[in-house]
């Protein structure tokens, strides 16, 4: 306009047109502005879209590589893939490029793909799910089944190891069931029993002196003491009355402990330890009542099927163990001279014997077994712990040393033998009697089982 309506001079009649064009000149500048600020515009929001567009490949590629991952689930792929369409759109469409749509319908064609895989997945492992329930079904089956099998009492324990073997062959699988361990939990009870069925068929099947058997479940050891006949008391003429009642007794064989109980075998049974020198698993359980230990005892039966039970020893068996089958030894270690490197008592000198060696006074507990034991194989009969026996406590003038295992009163005096590591050795020798309260709880005081292949005692006492 302006250069077209200029003609090389002015007009002579009036100045009109000079005030359009310098109107025009000033609608010029404005719109030259408006223009600059519009190309402004326009290149912050190309910058825009370019960013963004940036974001959603940098997304996009990211989860390119996740369709790769064969570590993740098809499920979790469709997650990302929807979380990513929906991030991505941004309202409306980018007024530059359509990379952006392209990437948003190739995600979409990405989530019907994992969508599907998705489906063959759950189809399958609905399957699979089926195919090991049902497998845990039938093992279940033969579980129940043998274990009725473990009550039936005129199953010989030979059948019932075969039966159990069988079941762990044929119900073992070559890789381990993904939901749930239940089938592991029958092979590993099934291996018990298994152990357990052993171990009866053998304690039925006799044993040779000095013998060895575990209990697979407590870990409790036993030494087998063979039957026989032995003057029961004092042969030395060193002890008190009620030592002195000298007779003979028969003894059937019998499993003793060849330990004490300890505190790792108690926790084990009793869920916790009322011992007073915690000092480790493998010391003796003490504080302990006679009381707290038929509890004990029910417990531990309670878990077998067999015919063998525990119970505490009977006087006469205990002294018949700790004297190596009925010999005339003075001490439970098979010594007749007690030193304190061979047993844990009081070994201070103020307290010696003519038939003791002065030496360490450890005041404390040892570990079960430190000690060399007897010819039998059986541990600490002298010291260490007293030991509680089954029997109430007699009177000399009184019948003594009673064998019947069926006198529970609880509120009776019960024998205990043995000594201990705090008292002097007249108190461990083999024929050594004391007693406590059923319920006393001494910090000096445990106990070792018998196991019973019958349940019962056939002790005899002849006079």
């Amino acid at each position: 306009f302006v250069s077209k309506s200029g003609v090389g001079q002015d007009n002579p009649y009036t100045d009109e047109d000079d005030k359009m064009r310098k109107q025009a000149g000033l609608f010029v500048e404005e719109w030259e502005v408006e223009e600059r600020r519009e190309r402004e515009a326009e290149i912050a929001m190309r910058a825009k879209w370019d960013k963004l567009l940036a974001d959603i490949k940098v997304n996009y590629d990211r989860l390119l590589k996740l369709n790769g991952d064969v570590n993740t689930s098809p499920k979790m792929k469709v997650v990302a893939w929807k979380e990513f369409v929906g991030k991505s759109g941004v309202g409306h469409e980018n007024p530059y490029t359509d990379e952006d749509d392209k990437m948003r319908n190739q995600a979409g064609l990405f989530i019907e793909e994992w969508e599907a895989e998705e489906r063959r997945e759950r189809e399958a492992e609905v399957a699979t799910r089926a195919k090991w329930d049902k497998l845990l079904a039938d093992i279940k089956v033969n579980y129940d089944k043998l274990l009725k099998l473990n009550s039936a009492v005129d199953a010989l324990p030979k059948v019932k190891v075969a039966a159990w073997k069988e079941f762990v062959s044929k119900s073992g699988v070559s890789q381990e069931n993904p939901y749930t361990d239940e089938d592991d939990k029958m092979h590993k009870q099934a291996g018990l029993f298994i152990e357990e069925w052993e171990a009866e068929e053998k304690l039925e099947g006799g044993a040779l002196a000095g013998e060895t058997w575990r209990d697979p479940i407590t870990g409790m050891e036993f030494v087998w003491v063979p039957a026989g006949s032995f003057e029961m008391g004092d042969l030395f003429g060193e002890g008190k009355a009620d030592e002195k009642d000298i007779h003979q007794v028969t003894i059937t064989g019998f499993w003793m402990g060849k330990y004490e109980v300890t505190q790792g075998q108690w926790k084990k049974v009793m869920n916790d330890n009322p011992s007073h020198f915690k000092n480790g698993d493998n010391y003796p359980v003490e504080r302990v009542s006679w009381n707290d230990i038929q509890e004990f005892i029910r417990k531990t039966n309670s878990s077998r099927y067999g015919k063998c039970s525990f119970r505490l020893p009977t006087e006469a068996e205990w002294e018949y163990a700790c004297r190596e089958g009925g010999k005339k030894v003075r001490f439970g270690n098979g010594q007749d001279i007690l030193d304190p490197q061979k047993a844990n008592f009081n070994g201070d000198g103020r307290y010696k014997e003519s038939y003791s060696l002065a030496g360490e006074y450890r005041k404390k507990t040892t570990p079960v077994g430190t000690f060399p034991p007897n010819k039998l194989g059986i541990h600490d009969m002298s010291g260490n712990v007293w030991e509680w026996t089954h029997d109430n406590y007699e009177s000399p003038e009184s019948v003594i040393r009673t064998v019947s295992l069926s006198n529970n009163n609880t509120s009776a005096c019960r024998v205990i033998r043995g000594g201990s590591w705090n008292f002097r050795p007249y108190s461990l020798r083999a024929t050594h009697r004391d007693y406590f309260p059923s319920d006393a709880k001494l910090y000096d005081c445990g106990f070792r089982l018998v196991l019973s292949v019958n349940k019962q005692n056939d002790t005899k006492i002849i006079r």
